[in-house]
């Protein structure tokens, strides 16, 4: 359990004397210190030293198997324990610095100090000093009823998770303890705030657009809310704009880079194969941004021409192109949730190959793609190899072998068929490999929309829209439809539904209402914080007649619609 003391367990070994503990007192007193400056650097929200001070924590961490000897088998399990889900939480965290995701970073940084607080908890009490929760310094805000609260006169606290939570009331606190969950992702919300969000808006410059011939494509980006272009962009991987193009069908794909003309629009000349429908994703990251990635759609001609390939699971993880063999090796089926590691090696003719070069400043790219194209992931090389105490590891360090085996890490949202393209770099060639797979679903995932693997900031364009947040079963097109303004729809009756048939229950915050700003739908296990002028679409199947209940994320303010 997540924050548990485990320092006076009985771990099936005598209590040892802590001078016993001299090395491993030493390591952890590095350790510690090299905790509180990652704390510095985030606290500062300096996100681009955080590499290089998670790689030497995760260094000395590994260090202190060597001064454990007087621990038992138990104790060394629940230690080991710990340092591997460290080594799992620094690659996430150096993930969300490299994306300048300092809320990603700060959640991140809490669980790394439950995981330390778990190994000292491994040694005999009072052997290693923890680290302990986050405590703040300065007025905070209260994650039960959103107000500032003095953390020196608050009228309780509890940590949890690494952090110190404080309140306004006792009561609030009790409160947090039966559920804290919600309440955690609340105060996210409110000490990190949401990242900026961008739009798409793409157009022909010459036209329509025909299969065979060249199309010229405009992509102008805004922040959302804004008139004004964003013209202010991080170069990432060589490039300030990244745009993999793929047909509908998936039988068709490019990755590609607009030119960024002086106005701060990115312009393309790009000849499209077929008649049909094509899926354009934008990655990008603004200055003092978070990386975005934007789904668009294009039409290319009439569609009389249009001959749409059947997507099917490859059999053999094994295929030959252009002269190059490719054998593909996973160290676990893919699973929709579940990190996997995908494994190409190279031969030519027999002899493995030996002289890859660096693609886009990577040893390789790897973009996948779900069926219905809502489900969408972009990922590097990582370096993969053999370590003694812990066997197959994998660190966030990109990958600089020349072959002639690369790696991804890879997490896929959703279930369901995938294609997926890895692409290196061979004498300043490029090697694009495509394979298809079946994802399995994960039934302990919640159901969430499948555009979360894009960017939870970005709007899709072209028509598209971002679909409601639905359960399994829950049909959107056939919805029923009812919009609740909010902070004035709080109130009983608002409507009413059938039961047994879907509803599309989409909540806009016309004003600040405070705690009110959260929306809770408890029977669709659905929350969602709003600010004034958003809103936000649920899509629920009630089985029986009665309320349906929705409330604030506190429970205060509540309301319902008429199952019948």
């Amino acid at each position: 359990m997540e924050g548990m003391d485990m320092g006076g367990m009985d771990m099936g070994a005598k209590p040892a004397a802590a001078g016993n503990f001299a090395a491993a007192q030493k390591t952890w007193s590095e350790v510690r210190q090299q905790a509180n400056d990652l704390n510095a650097l985030i606290s500062a929200n300096k996100l681009e030293g955080v590499h290089d001070a998670a790689l030497s924590l995760r260094d000395t961490v590994r260090e202190l198997r060597f001064g454990w000897g007087g621990l038992s088998e138990s104790q060394r399990k629940i230690a080991d324990d710990g340092i591997r889900k460290i080594d799992g939480l620094l690659d996430s965290l150096h993930e969300h610095a490299d994306h300048n995701n300092p809320r990603g970073v700060a959640v991140d940084h809490r669980k790394l100090r439950v995981l330390l607080d778990q190994i000292a908890g491994a040694f005999p009490q009072g052997t290693l000093q923890k680290v302990g929760p986050l405590v703040a310094t300065g007025p905070v805000k209260d994650p039960f009823c959103r107000m500032t609260v003095d953390p020196a006169t608050a009228a309780a606290k509890v940590a949890y998770g690494g952090q110190t939570y404080y309140f306004c009331a006792a009561s609030e606190a009790q409160d947090f303890k039966k559920n804290p969950a919600p309440y955690v992702a609340l105060y996210d919300e409110i000490a990190w705030g949401k990242p900026r969000q961008f739009t798409v808006s793409v157009a022909p410059t010459n036209g329509a657009k025909q299969a065979g011939r060249e199309a010229h494509l405009v992509f102008a980006v805004r922040e959302k809310g804004q008139t004004a272009l964003a013209k202010e962009f991080q170069l990432v991987h060589e490039k300030k704009y990244h745009l993999i193009a793929v047909s509908d069908d998936l039988s068709w794909f490019a990755h590609i880079h607009p030119n960024q003309a002086p106005d701060g629009r990115f312009y393309l000349r790009q000849t499209f194969p077929r008649d049909g429908r094509y899926w354009l994703y934008s990655d990008f990251t603004p200055a003092n941004g978070s990386n975005t990635v934007v789904r668009s759609e294009i039409r290319v001609g009439d569609g009389r021409n249009r001959t749409p390939q059947k997507l099917v699971a490859d059999q053999s993880l094994s295929k030959t192109v252009n002269g190059v063999r490719v054998d593909l090796k996973l160290n676990a089926p893919l699973q929709a949730g579940k990190q996997a590691l995908l494994s190409y090696t190279l031969s030519r003719n027999g002899q493995p190959v030996t002289n890859m070069t660096p693609y886009l400043a990577a040893m390789g790219h790897m973009m996948a793609i779900s069926q219905d194209g809502m489900g969408a992931v972009h990922t590097h090389t990582v370096s993969a190899g053999s370590d003694p105490v812990t066997g197959l590891t994998v660190t966030p360090q990109m990958s600089t072998a020349k072959g002639p085996t690369q790696s991804f890490k890879l997490e896929l949202p959703t279930g369901g068929l995938y294609r997926i393209w890895a692409q290196f770099g061979i004498n300043g060639q490029i090697l694009t490999v495509p394979f298809t797979f079946n994802v399995k679903e994960n039934p302990n995932m919640k159901t969430t929309t499948k555009l979360a693997a894009l960017a939870a900031t970005a709007a899709p364009m072209m028509g598209a829209s971002v679909p409601a947040q639905a359960g399994p079963g829950h049909d959107h097109k056939k919805a029923q439809k009812i919009t609740v303004s909010l902070p004035q729809g709080y109130k009983s009756g608002a409507a009413t539904v059938k039961a047994g048939h879907p509803v599309a229950l989409t909540f806009k915050l016309a004003s600040d209402a405070g705690c009110g700003n959260t929306i809770s739908v408890p029977a669709a296990k659905w929350t969602k914080t709003l600010q004034v002028g958003q809103s936000a679409t649920v899509v629920y199947t009630p089985k029986k007649s009665g309320p349906l209940n929705f409330q604030c994320g506190m429970g205060h303010m509540k309301g319902a619609l008429s199952v019948k």
